[in-house]
């Protein structure tokens, strides 16, 4: 399979359209796949992400509402406030965290929320760091969380790294699993262009290195992108550095249907891409 548009050419081509990303920091941006690490993937023969069906979007902008960790907020707050606006979103879930405490939702609750139409992600079985663990360890995590997951809520099929943290061996073993990987940082600030599109690394921005009026200005000037935005805990009583209160929340949503942007889960938006790639690859030969 042909590799994509380079990775450069697409941080550059945003840092063109939206000037407030740099390219000098697009161009330093670690957790792009590396060349070694696009090798390791061929060598391993991992396969791509198989795409099938109609292409279920037109052109135009898209936004990914997701959540790590698995909050209990994601279930008391987060799902009735986009269930009263129609809008749909991905919770990324460490599984030995459910039901550890209260703070963290149980197995009814993940079920709730799968069957209102979320996507439910995985983000390992524990919340560590995978690139620091040796590689049957690392499957583990994967492939665990998978099966437990797939149990409750049928199949998984993106992942998100804890920390944000991968490598090519991690990118390599997510594949094998699951048809899609989002990362937790970058200088894109969460947006994906279908140039160069990569879909084992869609860009996420957390809204804890924004304002809301930032994220409001972006939204406000997609095209075609997708733009993916991390969210955690909404409760604005803990004064966690990735919390948000629900003003702030409410205030996001509130940009989102001002601009008329479609909300759609991670696998969705990944899907659309891939489509709008395949057809720019097309229009170009």
């Amino acid at each position: 399979m042909p590799l994509p548009i380079s990775p450069v050419w697409s941080l550059l081509h945003l840092a063109i359209k939206y000037p407030g990303i740099s390219a000098i920091a697009a161009l330093g941006y670690v957790a792009a796949p590396t060349i070694l690490e696009l090798s390791y993937l061929a060598q391993n023969q991992m396969r791509a992400v198989a795409q099938s069906g109609p292409v279920v979007y037109e052109d135009g902008p898209m936004v990914a509402l997701t959540f790590d960790d698995g909050f209990h907020s994601v279930y008391s707050t987060a799902l009735p406030e986009l269930q009263d606006r129609g809008m749909t979103a991905t919770a990324y879930i460490t599984v030995n965290l459910m039901g550890s405490d209260s703070d963290y939702i149980n197995t009814s609750q993940l079920q709730e929320i799968a069957e209102a139409g979320w996507e439910i992600g995985s983000h390992g079985m524990d919340h560590v760091d995978l690139t620091a663990l040796p590689e049957p360890a690392l499957n583990k995590q994967l492939r665990d969380s998978y099966n437990a997951l797939s149990q409750l809520v049928g199949d998984v099929k993106s992942f998100s790294t804890p920390f944000g943290e991968f490598n090519g061996m991690v990118l390599g073993n997510i594949r094998q699993t699951y048809s899609s990987h989002v990362n937790a940082y970058g200088p894109q600030v969460g947006i994906n262009d279908r140039v160069g599109f990569y879909a084992y690394n869609v860009s996420r921005m957390d809204t804890a290195y924004l304002t809301v009026e930032e994220i409001c200005d972006t939204i406000s000037t997609l095209d075609d992108e997708l733009y993916a935005l991390i969210f955690h805990r909404i409760d604005e009583n803990t004064g966690g550095i990735y919390d948000i209160s629900l003003a702030d929340f409410d205030q996001i949503l509130d940009c989102i249907q001002q601009a008329n942007v479609k909300t759609v889960t991670v696998s969705e938006g990944v899907k659309e891409l891939l489509d709008r790639s395949s057809n720019l690859a097309k229009e170009n030969q």
